[in-house]
């Protein structure tokens, strides 16, 4: 009765197939195609197919976005009425409990005492891993022993880490590749850190958030600016400015106060925004709109 697409590719086809079927098509925008072009570019985005996007105006029955600002493209440029668009941001389940850090940081081969700011991402353009690089001897200054765990694959993986041996901060900056059990990762951080140049609404920071670790995030990116009180329950840098980066980081890393605060009151914004739970409802609603249920 219903077509849900996910991605760009999906969606040209599930389109052709609805439409060729008389099905209901609801248009689930997880990637940056309704986002200026310019800027696209200027955060680092290299997708060359969003250009087409332009012949699907209008088709579809639905759309869900996950920002604001994808709301105020479709209106802007008159791709929907607003009626036909829905801002469902994504959820995660919530698991009860944390794990124990101290053998969370055992498995990692990390020192129990050692300080650990995690990312966990894709290595690509747009994530802005090299902020990391940048403001890793800036931390380690002022906080010795300062551990940067980046987990993920991806194609700057090899330059990455290439860096790291020419600028002899192994000692700093540790990439584990892909990790599975995200929890365990969590478990060992002190502070989680995306200083993403694009993002829409990041599955990572939440799982950041369900384990009341206190989340260091690009200002204006997706929806970050439009969920978190900075300062409060996450804190909202420029990804364009490294330093600002460093200077947080190291006033994190010394007040176990204020990362206590920021954690549970970022654990709090998920548990009462973010449960999957409560966004599949949303989900259920709109497909009973859908066939007239």
């Amino acid at each position: 009765d219903v077509v849900h697409t996910h991605n760009f590719n999906a969606h040209v086809w599930g389109l052709l197939a609805a439409k060729l079927t008389g099905r209901k098509l609801v248009e689930h925008v997880h990637d940056f195609r309704y986002m200026a072009l310019e800027e696209f570019r200027r955060r680092r985005g290299s997708a060359s197919q969003y250009r087409y996007i332009k012949y699907f105006k209008g088709l579809s029955d639905r759309v869900v976005v996950l920002t604001r600002q994808n709301v105020d493209f479709l209106s802007r440029n008159g791709y929907y009425p607003e009626a036909k668009v829905r801002e469902i941001r994504n959820g995660i389940p919530l698991e009860p409990g944390h794990r124990s850090a101290e053998k969370s940081r055992a498995m990692l081969g990390l020192s129990a005492g050692s300080p650990v700011v995690l990312t966990s991402a894709r290595l690509s353009p747009e994530k802005n891993i090299a902020l990391i690089l940048d403001i890793a001897p800036q931390v380690a200054r002022a906080v010795p022993g300062v551990q940067f765990v980046i987990a993920g694959d991806g194609p700057l993986k090899n330059e990455l880490q290439a860096r790291v041996h020419l600028e002899k901060s192994s000692e700093n900056v540790r990439f584990i590749g892909f990790y599975e059990d995200i929890h365990e990762l969590l478990s060992a951080a002190d502070i989680f850190l995306l200083p993403s140049f694009l993002e829409l609404h990041s599955i990572a920071i939440l799982e950041a958030l369900s384990m009341k670790v206190p989340v260091v995030v690009s200002r204006g990116v997706g929806c970050n600016s439009e969920i978190f009180k900075d300062g409060e329950n996450g804190l909202l840098l420029d990804p364009f400015s490294p330093d600002e980066w460093g200077r947080t980081v190291v006033r994190l890393l010394k007040d176990p106060k204020l990362r206590s605060s920021v954690g549970e009151r970022g654990y709090a914004l998920c548990r009462d925004h973010f449960n999957i739970t409560d966004v599949a409802k949303k989900f259920e609603r709109l497909y009973a709109e859908l066939v007239g249920f």
